[in-house]
């Protein structure tokens, strides 16, 4: 199949005057003005710079991330989550990670306290990515709501502030034993607002009671539980290691720690920053932006129009068959994908997954009949996409399975 069988007519959407702001940890594509879009880019630096004192990560392993600001709340509108009934989620934006890359998207960069909030959570759980395993999902909550109070007074910035529907919520319910509390998986967010509140309230107190409240222990303690967790050591012992007590013990100390009212708040020094580089956003760079949001939010008729915006601004570049490829592939269209892909590589593409899918497309339709020939072909694929994203585990598990 010919790829200009795949393309379908260019939408007509109004055009923005779009900046590129880069920094070391993240770029920026904004539709605002250059003073506000680096008032953000900057703060939002400082707040993964100060997160880095606290937990420490490998930042090789963070995925690149792309932050999409629009200039109006109505243009973000497109990009929304859609929820359970197909209707956009309202909420004020949202981070998505795959495998090489990371996207958020803004409605805006106005600073009202809720939008600042779920902006930093989200954040948090982008830096926390940069683990090599899954993370306890009371770790990631809890600590993902602890530095989303983070804000710059001055020369210092703040975070650990009390969350007030945290608090009410602890004094009103029955907490659950902390030995549940660390077994709890992401199906348990979906048992209702009430059960998915006290999950968030209970993870957000013990994680800020580990982070700032007054105890023996190291404050890289929930660093160090995390790195036992992913050292396959019994969860059991694992806790016990890192926060030096049994499960009844902590619950005790927690509670205490709860009913006493009192939260620390953390004020240290605002961390040094590399100002920001600004400069015109290319046409494909913000095609390229917009098909990662619109994929992100499962859109994918949206984010095929942009990647083959992408094709047509640069045709012998193959980040926008890269995208065209996904967008298709996510869509169920396996066979348009495959020519996307092949389009990509013919152009030397850097991304991993065009030699993946095309590996994984020969082994499957072979269905345990693969020919030599076509063996090799797939190893080959596996192997170039190894080269590109060593820490792809379905790569190296495919290939094992040629032998």
């Amino acid at each position: 199949m010919a790829l200009a069988g795949i393309l379908s007519p260019l939408f007509g959407a109004r055009e923005e005057n779009w900046l590129k702001v880069e920094t070391p940890s993240f770029t920026v594509i904004s539709a605002l003005r250059e003073r506000e879009t680096v008032a953000w880019a900057g703060e939002f630096s400082q707040f993964v710079a100060a997160l880095q004192r606290f937990i420490t990560i490998d930042p090789r392993r963070l995925p690149p991330l792309t932050v999409v600001i629009f200039s109006r709340d109505r243009d973000f509108n497109p990009y929304r989550m859609l929820g359970l009934k197909g209707k956009p989620v309202e909420v004020a934006g949202f981070f998505s990670r795959r495998e090489t890359w990371a996207v958020a998207g803004l409605g805006t960069a106005e600073s009202r306290e809720d939008m600042r909030r779920v902006i930093f959570h989200e954040g948090v759980h982008w830096f926390l990515s940069g683990f090599s395993r899954a993370n306890p999902v009371w770790v990631e909550e809890g600590v993902a709501e602890v530095f989303s109070t983070f804000m710059v007074e001055r020369k210092n910035l703040q975070w650990g502030q009390a969350i007030p529907e945290h608090i009410l919520l602890l004094r009103d319910q029955k907490p659950m034993p902390l030995e549940r509390l660390m077994f709890v998986d992401r199906s348990f967010l979906s048992h209702g607002s009430q059960v998915a509140g006290l999950l968030y309230a209970q993870s957000w107190a013990f994680a800020h009671y580990l982070t700032f409240g007054q105890h023996d222990l190291s404050r890289t303690v929930l660093t160090d539980y995390l790195k036992l967790c992913h050292a396959a050591i019994h969860p059991d012992e694992a806790f016990r290691q890192a926060f030096g007590g049994t499960y009844e013990e902590l619950d005790r100390k927690l509670q205490k720690y709860v009913s006493g009212g009192t939260y620390f708040v953390a004020k240290p020094p605002l961390p040094e920053i590399s100002p920001p580089s600004v400069a015109p956003a290319s046409p494909i760079e913000v095609q390229l932006a917009l098909a990662r949001l619109a994929l992100a939010s499962h859109r994918h008729p949206l984010a095929r129009q942009h990647a083959e915006k992408a094709v047509a601004l640069l045709p012998d570049d193959p980040r926008g068959y890269e995208m065209l490829g996904l967008a298709l592939d996510e869509a169920g269209e396996e066979g348009p994908a495959m020519v996307a892909y092949r389009e990509a590589v013919s152009r030397k593409s850097q991304d991993f997954q065009p030699y993946f899918r095309q590996g994984q497309a020969l082994q499957t339709a072979a269905d345990g009949q693969l020919s030599a020939e076509d063996a090799r072909a797939a190893a080959r694929f596996y192997q170039q996409a190894i080269n590109r994203h060593s820490y792809h585990l379905a790569s190296y598990q495919n290939l094992a399975g040629l032998a």
